[in-house]
């Protein structure tokens, strides 16, 4: 089993978008309303990722790997 003590804090992509190139954990929802995980980065181009990066709606950085206990 695998723990993270870091709690972690989403952002809604409408109220703010990272300012580092770095991957992020990612929520996208489909027109269907499903959602799903994903990791991503964002650039002055838009999010990239795998599958369908145009529906974003929240990101989260991802946990510091120090405090991830196995």
């Amino acid at each position: 089993m695998i723990t993270v003590l870091q709690k972690i804090e989403w952002f809604s992509v409408e109220d703010v978008l990272p300012t580092d190139d770095e991957r992020k954990l990612v929520i996208t929802q489909t027109q269907k309303g499903i959602r799903s995980f994903n990791l991503a980065y964002h650039s002055d181009r838009g999010w990239h990722g795998m599958g369908s990066m145009s529906s974003v709606i929240f990101w989260a950085n991802l946990p510091n790997i120090a405090e991830v206990v196995l």
